[in-house]
Order: structure tokens, then C-alpha cells, then sequence
């Protein structure tokens, strides 16, 4: 199967490089950097042994920090290499990855580009994130005999029947992982049914993720600019959503005219439609990446920038989190929950199903459907301030009483770390 596989890749050739170009035209690839998605790498390898982390985008980055610097506290003599997928995860690493810890893009899965890589970085040991699978770079990686571990592991029951299906492909690939730490016992099962053969801890790191960061002076001037306004904030919204979350300002706008909905889009480049968007269905609106003022009359202030959504999780205690309300699978509402935010969500939080859940028993979220049931909610919280209180230090909780998964996870790795 592998060599098929890899027939196929080499009929394909010609499809993915237009593929790549497409995407190199969209703005999704780093043009500077490009010669990273074929493996050649932007920097000298450093002295001394090296761990691969893999995280393919945001989410998965961020989970990897406070692993990446308990590793590296450890030994003085060891360096980390992170590789990630997505040019906004790159923009994120840039200024939050410590000393001794590097940025790559990954190559894509042609064996040529995996070659150089792994010729180039000779890592010690690969933790690789979540559970995105590569047939080359795995197989390469276990040709070369280098440990491979699988780190906040996940597969859904869809995923699952979709694997099995692919079985004879999937399993020779996952009985090259070393150790697997799921995220429950529930994924744990399912990717040992498809082949991992040793589990370790279960549990999510992404609850001992650092809080977001926040510049004060920034917190400063847009916490005055707002000043007299009732605010909420509908964070990493995607197409689709933001005609909801209008209607619901309309809505709102009837028993609070003073309220101002602030939206930051999980693409940024999305901000300019977005207040089209909103002028079309005649409200207000400034952009953020303009310098646009908030004025009294402003209805919508668009935050489409990168890197600031921890400042506006400290500036709104009342936050809908997107990709949530169209099938998207939801996003990461432990960020909100770690600064103390009460949290509303959409029926579509697939991707965290078991921390929406521990989040709902703890009545720390809210869920909603509708413009209608949107509206209705937010409205409550804007005029129930203990009520936002309660649900962001139930949420706080939640996050505190997991925070010791760490732990756990750095002892099943320590004997695999290069001394």
C-alpha cells in the first residue's frame, strides 16, 4: 500500500503543484518560506539533539508550549524544532516560542521533501500532535529509527469508520508509534483498534495551555474607547455565522441601544467583507486592521488582527465562540474559560466534545441555535452580572482542576528525551 501510495503521489505530481501554486496565489503559503514545504530548510540545524514537535495549525501550536518548555528546561543542551501547516500558526510561534525552540513549515508528503528534511534535522525524538497522518513522513521517520510519539491524541467516531475503511493503509502506520497519548479513553480505543499498540496517559493538554497573552496598553485604550457601551464578543466566527450574530444585534439593540458586538473573524482576512456585511444590513461598523475608531453610534467593531484575542477575552466577560454554529466542529472555548469569560457556543463543538461537555456540567457555557436564542442569552448576562461571574469562575475552574495533565504527560515522555 505504501508503494502505491507513493505511485500515485508520482502520477499526482503535476495536480499538486498547481495545487501548491493555488495556494501560494490565496495567500496561504509564505512565499518567502516556501522552499520549506519541500523540505529545504531555512536555518542551520543547532548543536546538540534536537525534539520534533508537529503541530499542523493554531490550536494544536498552542498546545505545545507548555511542553516545549518543560522539555527544554530539563536539559540546557537540548533544542526544539516545531513545524506547523498554516501561515497563521507561523505569524503565532514567531514571538511566543522560547529560547533553543525553532519554527520550519512541515514539508508535504513527497518523499523527496521528507528526505531532505529528515537528512537536514536528524531529529532525536517526534512528538506528533493530534492525529494528522502522513504515510511518508511517518514510514521515513521509522526507517530512520527515530522515536515517534503520538501527543494529545484524537479520532472521532466519524474519523474512525472512515480509517477503518482505510485499515490496510492506517495500520502499518500506527504500529510505528512508539506511545500514544490520547485525549480520552474513548480515542485511546479507537486508534488501538487501528493499530497503536501502547497507551499511555489519557487527558487534554490543551487544558494546560498558557492563558493568551494580553498587551496592557492596548487593554488600556480599547477599554476606554468603549466606555458607555454594553459590549459582547463573538470570537473566531467563520462565514456563515456573522449574519447570525447580526440578526442577534438587532435584536439586542431594541433593550440595549447602546450595545456594541465586537467580532474577531478566525481568518482576519476576512474583516473587510465582514463589514460590508454588516453596512448591507445597515449597522455600523469599524475595522481594527483600518485603525477605525469606535465611536458612540458604533454598532460592530471588527478586530481583524492577529494575536490579539487574548486582550479581548480580558475586555468582554460575555463571549460566543465561534465555528460553532455552522458545522465546523467548534473551537477551543478553554481559552475563554481561562481568563474567566461566561461562554455561549453553537450545537457544533464536535472538536471538543469532552471539554464542552465538562464545561456544561459545571454550568461554566451556554448553548445556542438561533439569532433568537443568541439574543435572548446575551441580553440575560448583559443584565445579570453575577450571573457572568459565576458561569467565568466556574469555567476557571474547570480548566484548574485539569491543569495537572502536564505533569502525566511529561513523565510517560521523559524516557524517550535524548540525555
Amino acid at each position: 500500500m505504501l508503494k502505491l501510495y507513493r505511485i500515485i503521489l508520482v502520477l499526482l505530481s503535476p495536480a499538486l503543484n498547481l495545487y501548491m501554486a493555488k495556494r501560494k496565489r490565496s495567500g496561504k503559503e509564505d512565499l518567502q518560506r516556501f522552499p520549506e514545504r519541500l523540505g529545504h530548510a531555512g536555518i542551520k540545524r543547532p548543536e546538540g539533539n534536537l525534539v520534533w514537535f508537529h503541530a499542523i495549525s493554531v490550536g494544536e501550536s498552542l498546545s505545545t508550549l507548555p511542553l516545549i518548555q518543560r522539555l527544554l528546561d530539563s536539559s540546557p543542551n537540548l533544542h526544539v524544532l516545531l513545524t506547523t501547516g498554516t501561515r497563521t500558526s507561523a505569524k503565532l510561534m514567531e514571538n511566543r516560542l522560547p529560547e533553543r525552540a525553532i519554527h520550519q513549515f512541515v514539508p508535504i508528503d513527497k518523499l523527496s521533501a521528507v528526505k531532505r528534511f529528515l537528512d537536514h534535522w536528524k531529529p532525536n525524538l517526534v512528538l506528533w500532535f493530534e492525529s494528522e497522518l502522513w504515510p511518508n513522513l511517518i514510514t521515513e521517520i521509522h526507517m530512520n529509527k527515530i522515536p515517534m510519539i503520538m501527543v494529545n491524541a484524537r479520532l472521532s467516531d466519524s474519523a474512525h469508520k472512515k480509517w477503518t475503511l482505510l485499515r490496510i493503509l492506517v495500520k502499518p502506520l500506527l504500529e510505528k508509534v512508539q506511545l500514544c497519548l490520547p485525549q480520552t479513553k474513548q480515542d485511546g480505543e479507537r486508534l488501538r483498534d487501528l493499530g497503536v499498540k501502547e497507551i499511555g496517559t489519557v487527558g487534554n493538554l490543551k487544558y494546560a495551555a498558557q492563558s493568551l497573552p494580553s498587551d496592557e496598553e492596548t487593554l488600556w485604550h480599547l477599554s476606554r474607547a468603549m466606555k458607555g457601551h454594553s459590549i459582547w464578543l463573538a470570537s473566531s466566527t467563520h462565514a456563515g455565522e456573522e449574519e447570525v450574530i447580526i440578526e442577534a444585534h438587532k435584536k439586542l439593540k431594541k433593550n440595549h441601544p447602546n450595545i456594541l458586538t465586537i467580532i474577531t473573524p478566525r481568518s482576519p482576512d476576512r474583516g473587510k467583507n465582514i463589514k460590508t456585511l454588516v453596512q448591507k444590513m445597515g449597522f455600523s461598523a469599524s475595522r481594527r486592521s483600518a485603525n477605525d475608531t469606535i465611536e458612540k453610534n458604533t454598532d460592530f467593531y471588527i478586530a481583524d488582527t492577529l494575536g490579539e484575542l487574548g486582550t479581548f477575552y480580558r475586555l468582554c466577560p460575555i463571549v460566543f465562540v465561534g465555528g460553532s454554529l455552522v458545522p465546523i466542529g467548534g473551537h477551543n472555548i478553554l481559552e475563554a474559560g481561562q481568563l474567566g469569560c461566561a461562554i455561549i457556543h453553537g450545537p457544533h463543538m464536535e472538536n471538543f466534545m469532552d471539554i464542552s461537555a465538562a464545561f456544561s456540567a459545571a454550568l461554566a457555557s451556554i448553548k445556542v441555535k438561533s439569532a433568537q436564542d443568541l439574543a435572548h442569552n446575551v441580553s440575560h448576562l448583559i443584565e445579570h452580572e453575577m450571573e457572568v461571574r459565576r458561569m467565568g469562575l466556574a469555567a476557571s475552574q474547570v480548566v484548574h482542576v485539569q491543569q495537572s495533565i502536564l505533569d502525566d504527560v511529561v513523565r510517560d515522555i521523559m524516557p524517550f528525551v535524548p540525555k
